[in-house]
């Protein structure tokens, strides 16, 4: 299946092969077709693909580090009141509050570890299989997955990118890099849902024997 990244909002639209008449970005709208195929032959088209894919990508990954950098600008100050009471009383008040907060927070984080881990070994064997799928559906059929090799800060969302070790039918095996983009936060997603869309390049495709 084609990947086309779109040059408006970034995001990557995967279709197959039958289904490429007029197809628009599925995030945005953006006439896909019209960008990547209009006015060029199949094997033009597959050349523009895969030299817009990396230079979208790239514009993409800029994009999200100016947008994480403007999150963590430190908001203005703001004005602030006491209200003063007896020493004890204070003391009492502060170490009850404490112990409120850190009985919360361990409950909440060991919730995130079991939670996280097994997002994150599903998100393995998920991200493998439809590797595979894709792989075959663009013409390179006879693969199996083999292992991956995949970032534990996949769990935090993001885009990340994992190595997908393939072996052929003649027991030959090698690695091949997929990009996962992720909408939500997998170990969060007990709660809001998580979802994340898996590319393979042009590049990584062409270098597949």
């Amino acid at each position: 299946m084609p990947n086309l990244r779109c040059p408006s909002c970034y995001y990557s639209t995967t279709i197959r092969k039958e289904a490429i008449e007029g197809v628009c970005c599925g995030t945005c709208g953006f006439d896909l077709f019209d960008f990547y195929y209009s006015g060029k032959s199949a094997s033009e088209a597959a050349s523009f693909i895969a030299e817009k894919g990396v230079e979208l990508k790239k514009k993409k990954a800029k994009a999200e580090r100016e947008r994480r950098n403007q999150n963590s600008t430190p908001a203005p100050y703001q004005s602030v009141s006491r209200h003063t009471k007896p020493r004890e009383n204070v003391m009492s008040s502060k170490e009850s509050l404490t112990e409120k907060v850190l009985g919360y927070g361990l409950a909440v984080a060991f919730i995130l570890v079991f939670y996280g881990g097994f997002q994150y070994f599903q998100m393995r064997s998920g991200i493998q299989e439809t590797t595979i799928e894709l792989l075959t559906d663009n013409g390179h059929s006879g693969y199996k997955a083999d292992g991956i090799t995949l970032p534990l800060s996949a769990a935090f969302g993001g885009i990340t990118t994992a190595k997908v070790f393939l072996e052929d039918n003649a027991g030959n095996t090698q690695a091949i890099e997929v990009e996962i983009t992720q909408k939500g936060i997998p170990v969060l997603s007990i709660l809001a849902g998580s979802e994340y869309y898996i590319e393979i390049s042009g590049l990584e495709l062409m270098q597949l024997k």
